[in-house]
């Protein structure tokens, strides 16, 4: 995608008209590079996501040691971010609805009024990232090996900051 020069700088002679005649036609990446780039920078997310949800399962470990064996499910969560395996992305989403009914339950039936609030607002948290987990699950099915192998070893690096360039 070229970027186009503002209205403002139509005249040839602006300075940010020369920098837009400057951009490189090999900056220019395809468009499955693009989605490519947008699945390397959502499985990046997931795997944050799968950190901060062991963090919040630790949390109710200092509650109750029944949530213990909580605590290393999101991993798998992390693993297939970082793999770009489907099969865990799927568990993952598994465990994401498990955590959300269980903070339900917490909620309803055993928190005060501030605990409500923030358990609340982790539910949509929870939510949103559900959706972002789907996204991610149907993107990872029309992915190739080599594609897979490319996002793992980090190659999309370079595509990155060409956009990065280009934005």
């Amino acid at each position: 995608m070229i970027r186009r020069p503002p209205r403002s700088t139509l005249s040839s002679s602006s300075a940010a008209s020369d920098v837009y005649k400057r951009q490189d036609l090999d900056d220019v990446i395809s468009p499955r590079e693009e989605e490519l780039l947008s699945l390397y920078i959502t499985g990046r997310s997931i795997k944050w996501f799968a950190v901060l949800d062991m963090l919040l399962a630790l949390f109710y470990v200092f509650t109750n040691f029944v949530f213990l064996c909580l605590l290393p499910l999101p991993l798998i969560g992390y693993w297939g971010a970082r793999k770009f395996n489907r099969n865990a992305i799927g568990m993952y989403m598994g465990i994401v609805v498990l955590f959300i009914a269980i903070r339900v339950y917490i909620l309803v039936f055993d928190a005060g009024v501030l605990l409500q609030i923030i358990f609340a607002l982790i539910i949509l948290v929870e939510i949103w990232i559900l959706r972002i987990l789907w996204s991610l699950w149907q993107q990872l099915r029309d992915l190739t090996e080599e594609e897979r192998e490319a996002l793992i070893t980090d190659a999309y690096l370079h595509v990155q900051s060409r956009v990065m360039l280009i934005w």
